[in-house]
């Protein structure tokens, strides 16, 4: 029994630490700045410690997932760039950007608006940037917060509400937008598992021949099978991400083929130059 509670212990922390490293291989590098409103009915409550207030709870909740956090704010302070919007600009035009290697780009954006009933309006909401696309992938908003304050809070009492309901939004800005950058990582993160990459390419096969190959390379060989975007009726192109070493692919794949060859009329062919692999008709 105590041989299995020390068994189950170690594999969660193998697992733990995988999850670990693999967060922290992503870098994010956090924007803020305050959202300039046009609104007529609302008043603008200038309060640049809240903003500061929403990006500290904002990057403390994306840490909790052991993301790579970068302050873009002290970047822009300390490089030639005017603005976020200087940055954007440049990367989606395919212009380099010094000393900026991040994956995602948050561009975090914060207001509180109030009315004459003395209600407060605090509204947060982030554009999500990927550098690796050069475009927007997502925007998130969680609805706009509705502070009522009181006729008898003075102005401390009133920053301390605010500060608190601040501090809880953004937090839960943050959790969100790393649970959905979770998922689209998860892709990129499993191929990172895989220390060997090879370009297999399938010429001139009949539909069985090739069928066979794919489920065979799909369900019995460990690793990751990605098609990549090649529009031709005589071949198809596969990325294979594996922990297999080029001898035992080698190995798999003229077994294969020999019994393929047994049981059809074609004779395939194999060729291997180091990663790349031809199977051909």
């Amino acid at each position: 029994m105590r041989k299995n509670i020390l068994t189950i212990i170690f594999f969660s922390f193998v697992i733990m630490m995988s999850n670990f490293s693999f967060s922290s291989e992503i870098k994010i590098t956090v924007f803020s700045s305050s959202e300039e409103t046009s609104n007529n009915n609302f008043n603008r409550y200038k309060d640049f410690d809240l903003l500061e207030v929403a990006q500290y709870s904002f990057i403390t909740s994306m840490k909790k997932k052991n993301y790579q956090i970068i302050d873009g704010n002290k970047q822009i302070q300390t490089s030639n760039y005017k603005s976020i919007h200087d940055i954007i600009f440049k990367l989606s035009n395919d212009i380099k950007i010094k000393n900026l290697e991040s994956d995602i780009l948050i561009i975090l954006k914060f207001a509180i608006l109030y009315d004459n009933d003395n209600n407060r309006f605090v509204k947060i909401y982030a554009d999500i940037f990927d550098t690796t696309l050069k475009s927007f992938i997502n925007s998130w908003s969680p609805p706009i917060e509705n502070v009522k304050i009181e006729n008898n809070c003075d102005l401390i009492c009133e920053k301390v509400i605010l500060t608190e309901n601040v501090l809880d939004i953004s937090a839960k800005l943050g959790k969100d937008i790393s649970n959905y950058l979770n998922s689209i990582f998860n892709d990129k993160i499993e191929k990172k598992t895989y220390s060997n990459k090879y370009f297999i390419k399938l010429l001139n096969l009949n539909n069985s021949d090739n069928q066979k190959l794919l489920d065979l390379l799909m369900n019995e060989f460990p690793g990751y099978l990605e098609q990549q975007e090649i529009k031709s009726e005589n071949y198809q192109v596969w990325s294979y991400y594996t922990p297999t070493k080029l001898h035992d692919v080698d190995k798999w794949l003229k077994s294969i083929i020999k019994n393929i060859n047994k049981s059809s009329e074609n004779n395939l062919k194999l060729i291997i130059n180091n990663n790349k692999i031809l199977i051909s008709n």
